[in-house]
C-alpha cells in the first residue's frame, strides 16, 4: 500500500469521522433534516470509495452496509428509528478504532458481523420488495458522474459506454443491456426526481467534466423558471422542487474558488518550529550582549532584529494551532451514547469552537476532557424523573466553552445537574482512606470539592461501565499537568459544577522565569508562578518538622531548593517564588531571580531522562545552559523532604536512570 495515499486517507477521513459524530447527532436532534441526511450518506459514500481505492476491504464492507442503508432512508424508503441511528452510531466508533489501528500499522479488527448484519437487515426489512439488495447504493451525482467514467478502476470511459451515455440523454433505450446499472447513474444525475430532459448547455458541462476541463461558466439566461434550476446536475438534496428554485441565481456567477491552502507533513513543520527556536535563542543572547555595548546603531539593529524574530515566531506558531473543534467534535456523540445508556436526556451546547490551540496540546487533551464528560453525565445530571421532582427542565444541558484569555486557553465543562455536597465528598473520602478524619474535619467546602482528584476516590460503591473504578479524575490532573496546565471545579448543591481547565497556549517555546540556586541556574515556566517577592525569614515558622511560610492569612509549605540541589548557598538575600501546581502551593527559595526570558526547552539524554523534577534543558541568552523544572514532578520529590530548617539539610534521594547500567556519574548532574 503507498505510504503517502495511506497517510492523506488517514488524515481526510479521520476529519470525515469526527464530522460523522457531530452530524449524527445533529441529524437525530433535526428531525430527520434531508441536509443532514444528505451529510451522513455523502461521508460514507466517500469514505467507501477512498477505502475501495486502497483496498481496505473491512472499511468498504461496512461504509457499503451504511451507505445502503442511509441511502433507502434518503429515498423515502424507510423511516429513521432509534435502531436505525444506534447502528450508524455504532459504525462510525468502529470507523474511529479502524483508523487508529491503521494509523499505528496494525491490522484492522473487522466490524462486527453481526453490526454489518443489522444494518443490511434494517435495510431489506423496510426497502420495496421488487428490487434486491445488490442494487448499487443511491448515488450522490458529482461522485456518480466520476463512477461512470470507472474513477474507481482508473479506466477511460469506452465508445460504448459513452453511445449508452448519449442514448440516455435523448431519452431513447442505451444500446447494451449491460449498461443498466450505468442507466440508473445517469438519471440521477439527470435529476430524475424533476423528470426534466438536461439541457444542451448542461449536456456540454457535462462532457467538459468526463475530460477533466474546467466547465465554461453557464450562460446569463433569462429569469429562470421554478420547473429548470440551473444547478439540477449537482443536487445532492431530495428536494421538493420549489425548495432550490432560489439558488440557480446565486450560483450562475461563482467562479471556481483558488485553493488557498496546503498540507505540510507536521515532521517538517516541527522542523521549521525548531530553527526558530533557535533563533530565539540567538536572539535572546544578543540582548544580554547589548547590556554590555553602548552603541545606538546596535540598539537600533536589535530592535528591529527583536520585533522580526517576535513576528516570525508568532506566525509560525500560529501554522501549529489547530481549533479545539477536533477535540470537541467528538463530545456530542460521546454524550449521546452514555445518556442512552444511562437513560437520560442530556443536550450538548459548544461555544468557543474555533478557539486555536498547539496541536499537540489538542492532541493531549482528548483523554482528560473525554473523562470530564463522562463524569459529567454519570455523576452530575439527574435522572429525567429527578430533575421534574426537582422543577428543572427534563433534558439536562452540558456545556463545554473555550476561550483565549491572555496566553492561556481556558476550557469550561460545566452541567447544570444536582451538584457535588463537600460534605458527602469529605464522608466518602473517609470511608475509602483517602484522608483520615481529623485532617478532614479541618477541610472548608473547596478542599472538600479537590479531593476528587486524589488517586482512588470514587464516590461510585458499585463498578459500572460507566464508572465506580476509582480512576479518572485523578488522571485528569495528572494529564492537565503534565501539559503545564491546570484543572479546578466549582460547585454548587442544586445547581451544578463546573471544571475549569487553564492551557498555556504552546509549548514549543515557553515564557519562563529564570532562577539560581547554589550557582546553578533553572528555569520555572511562568504559567505555574503565583508570586515572587524578597525572601523574609521573619515570616517563617515551623510545623512539626517543616517548615512554612507565613503570607497574611496563607500558610504555605517551604521548599529551600539548595537542599534539592545538593549544595549550600551562599547568597546573602534569597528570594521566594511562590507556585501553583493544580492548587497544591509551595514556596521556592532560591538566591536570585535574573529575570524572565523565553525559552525552547530540549530533551534530555536517555541517562538524565529519568530524573524527578527536570523536564529538559535550554539555552540561556549568555550561552549557558539551564535546567527547565518539571514542578509536578519536583513537588512529589521535595514533598516533605527539603522543607527542614537550612541547618539540617535531608540527604538527596537516589534519582531515577531512564537507562540500565547508568552508573553515578551519569546521575550527578550538578
Amino acid at each position: 500500500m503507498d505510504q503517502e495515499l495511506l497517510a492523506d486517507f488517514l488524515t481526510e477521513a479521520g476529519d470525515m469521522v469526527d464530522a460523522l459524530g457531530e452530524q449524527i447527532v445533529a441529524f437525530e436532534q433535526s428531525d430527520a433534516d434531508p441536509e443532514q441526511l444528505n451529510a451522513l450518506f455523502r461521508v460514507f459514500h466517500t469514505m467507501k470509495g477512498s477505502a475501495g481505492f486502497l483496498e481496505i476491504q473491512p472499511m468498504v464492507d461496512l461504509c457499503h452496509a451504511a451507505e445502503e442503508l442511509m441511502g433507502a432512508v434518503r429515498k423515502g424508503a424507510l423511516d429513521i428509528s432509534p435502531e436505525i441511528i444506534d447502528g450508524i452510531s455504532q459504525s462510525v466508533s468502529w470507523l474511529d478504532q479502524a483508523l487508529a489501528e491503521l494509523s499505528n500499522g496494525e491490522a484492522i479488527t473487522p466490524a462486527d458481523p453481526a453490526l454489518i448484519a443489522s444494518l443490511e437487515a434494517a435495510c431489506r426489512g423496510e426497502s420495496p420488495p421488487a428490487p434486491e439488495p445488490q442494487a448499487e447504493p443511491v448515488p450522490e451525482p458529482a461522485v456518480d458522474v466520476d463512477a461512470i467514467l470507472g474513477e474507481e478502476t482508473g479506466e477511460p470511459i469506452s465508445d460504448d459506454d459513452f453511445e449508452a451515455l448519449r442514448a440516455a440523454f435523448h431519452g431513447s433505450e442505451p444500446a447494451a443491456a449491460g449498461s443498466a446499472k450505468r442507466e440508473v447513474d445517469v438519471d440521477a444525475i439527470l435529476g430524475e426526481e424533476t423528470g426534466e430532459p438536461i439541457s444542451d448547455d448542461d449536456f456540454e458541462a457535462l462532457l467538459d467534466a468526463f475530460h477533466g476541463n474546467e466547465p465554461a461558466a453557464p450562460p446569463a439566461a433569462a429569469p429562470a423558471e421554478p420547473s429548470t434550476p440551473a444547478a439540477a446536475p449537482v443536487a445532492a438534496a431530495p428536494r421538493a422542487a420549489a425548495a432550490p428554485a432560489a439558488k440557480p441565481a446565486d450560483q450562475a456567477p461563482k467562479k471556481a474558488r483558488v485553493e488557498t491552502s496546503i498540507r505540510i507533513d507536521t515532521d517538517r513543520l516541527d522542523a521549521v518550529v525548531n530553527q526558530v527556536g533557535e533563533l530565539v535563542l540567538v536572539r535572546n543572547r544578543l540582548k544580554r550582549l547589548r547590556e554590555s555595548v553602548d552603541d545606538p546603531l546596535l540598539d537600533r539593529t536589535l530592535g528591529h532584529l527583536d520585533q522580526v524574530t517576535t513576528g516570525l515566531q508568532s506566525s509560525v506558531m500560529l501554522m501549529r494551532m489547530q481549533p479545539v473543534r477536533k477535540v470537541f467534535s467528538k463530545i456530542p456523540k460521546i454524550v449521546r451514547d452514555l445518556s442512552r445508556t444511562l437513560n437520560k436526556k442530556i443536550e450538548v451546547v459548544l461555544e468557543g469552537e474555533d478557539t486555536e490551540l498547539d496541536r499537540t496540546l489538542v492532541e493531549s487533551l482528548s483523554e482528560p476532557l473525554v473523562h470530564l464528560v463522562r463524569n459529567a453525565v454519570d455523576h452530575g445530571i439527574e435522572m429525567p424523573a429527578e430533575r421534574l421532582a426537582a422543577r428543572k427542565p427534563e433534558v439536562g444541558r452540558l456545556t463545554l466553552a473555550a476561550q483565549q484569555v491572555g496566553d492561556h486557553i481556558h476550557i469550561e465543562i460545566r452541567d447544570d445537574g444536582a451538584g457535588i455536597d463537600p460534605s458527602v465528598i469529605r464522608a466518602k473520602a473517609i470511608e475509602k482512606g483517602v484522608i483520615d478524619r481529623e485532617s478532614a474535619a479541618r477541610l472548608d467546602g473547596q478542599e472538600c470539592l479537590d479531593l476528587i482528584f486524589q488517586p482512588g476516590f470514587s464516590t461510585r460503591d458499585a463498578v459500572s461501565e460507566v464508572s465506580g473504578r476509582g480512576v479518572g479524575m485523578d488522571v485528569v490532573r495528572s494529564k492537565i499537568v503534565e501539559l503545564n496546565g491546570s484543572v479546578e471545579i466549582t460547585s454548587e448543591v442544586g445547581e451544578g459544577s463546573a471544571f475549569l481547565i487553564r492551557l498555556p497556549l504552546t509549548l514549543a517555546i515557553l515564557p519562563a522565569l529564570m532562577v539560581t540556586v547554589s550557582g546553578r541556574e533553572f528555569a520555572i515556566p511562568v504559567t505555574a508562578i503565583e508570586d515572587v517577592s524578597r525572601f523574609d525569614s521573619t515570616r517563617v515558622e515551623c510545623m512539626g518538622s517543616r517548615e512554612v511560610l507565613r503570607r497574611e492569612e496563607d500558610v504555605i509549605a517551604l521548599v529551600r531548593m539548595e537542599h534539592w540541589v545538593g549544595r549550600p548557598s551562599a547568597a546573602d538575600q534569597q528570594h521566594c517564588v511562590i507556585v501553583d501546581v493544580g492548587r497544591e502551593r509551595r514556596a521556592l527559595l532560591v538566591d536570585d531571580v535574573p529575570g524572565r526570558e523565553e525559552i525552547v526547552v530540549k530533551p534530555l539524554g536517555k541517562m538524565m531522562g529519568g530524573l524527578a523534577g527536570i523536564a529538559g534543558a535550554s539555552v540561556t541568552g549568555d550561552g549557558g545552559i539551564a535546567l527547565v523544572l518539571d514542578l509536578p514532578g519536583l513537588l512529589k520529590q521535595v514533598s516533605p523532604a527539603y522543607s527542614a530548617p537550612r541547618s539540617a539539610p535531608p540527604p538527596m534521594p537516589a534519582a531515577q536512570p531512564a537507562a540500565a547500567g547508568a552508573d553515578d556519574m551519569d546521575l550527578e548532574l550538578f
